[in-house]
């Protein structure tokens, strides 16, 4: 990955859960929610696909309330409960570690998009809602180009409106067909792969695939002009070992100077470096690298060992 002048999201299910509206009405709908909200997911998706190949094309908006009565037919859903589930749909919840990697992002000056099959007003409220509006330079809707993703009209709008090349352009997306249809079309595609999920097979490997996106700072902070991750200057020759607690955050040193290794004490002011932050999501042992050189930062990958 080089030269990034634009990191793009994927809306549904990258950034916002896609399930929260069901989750949000469980008590009433019972432990099939869950089942109920993924069949609603795969519906909405079919559609899309469905119509844009038959050039009979629908909004979003229409899509999801027809996917949601077939799927309210299939569990079997109390017809009372559509309003409210829509009414849900509209303000769905972003996904925990989003608000705060978006901030992060913003003040490095990334150009930051979202790019959907949503409609304008959607999109629009779907970030108001969530207090996120003021993070994104532009909110790139299919309703532009009149087809939805994967077809490469829609990959075209954030690349016209910048006037950047495709390969300027991380993209990142939670749904597999569409991190290959961004990277078949020249993006470099990061895969959010928050349900351990498999790849497809569509001639298109991802650039990185990353759990959710805490792990995207790291991605895009440490790689410089020349496409090579930027190193600190060697530290300690071994691994540290560190008990780390589940829910704290820690801040491991990127360039090396810090006395406190390896965590940050603040020595990188003035460089280009900037801690990385791992917010620990079990209590348990993790070995961080200390000669700086690990290509799985903050963790060691026995580079050390290499001359």
């Amino acid at each position: 990955m080089k030269n990034i002048k634009a990191i793009i999201f994927d809306a549904y299910g990258t950034l916002f859960d896609v399930n929260s509206a069901a989750e949000k009405c469980k008590d009433k709908i019972g432990d099939k929610w869950e089942g109920f909200a993924n069949y609603w997911r795969t519906t909405q998706l079919e559609y899309t696909w469905l119509r844009s190949l038959m050039k009979r094309h629908k909004d979003f908006w229409q899509v999801t309330e027809d996917s949601l009565d077939k799927s309210m037919k299939a569990y079997k859903i109390d017809s009372s409960m559509r309003n409210e589930l829509l009414d849900l749909y509209k303000i769905l919840s972003p996904f925990e570690e989003v608000p705060e990697v978006l901030k992060l992002l913003k003040e490095k000056n990334f150009k930051l998009a979202i790019l959907s099959n949503g409609t304008p007003s959607l999109l629009n409220e779907l970030v108001k809602s969530n207090n996120l509006d003021n993070l994104f330079d532009d909110l790139f809707s299919i309703e532009e180009v009149g087809i939805y993703k994967p077809d490469s009209k829609v990959y075209d709008m954030p690349v016209k409106k910048y006037n950047i090349e495709k390969d300027e352009v991380a993209f990142l997306s939670a749904n597999t067909w569409d991190v290959s249809g961004g990277g078949n079309y020249g993006y470099n595609s990061i895969w959010v792969n928050r349900n351990n999920n498999i790849f497809d097979n569509l001639d298109y490997k991802p650039q990185n695939e990353i759990k959710n996106l805490k792990k995207l700072i790291d991605i895009i902070y440490f790689f410089n002009r020349k496409g090579k991750m930027t190193k600190g200057q060697r530290a300690g020759n071994s691994a540290i070992a560190v008990e780390v607690e589940k829910g704290k955050s820690y801040y491991w040193c990127a360039c090396g100077k810090s006395k406190n290794q390896p965590f940050c004490d603040g020595s990188h002011k003035g460089t280009e470096f900037n801690s990385v932050v791992y917010k620990a999501e079990e209590t348990t042992k993790k070995f961080f690298c200390s000669c700086k050189q690990t290509d799985n930062q903050p963790f060691c990958d026995g580079s050390h060992n290499k001359k």
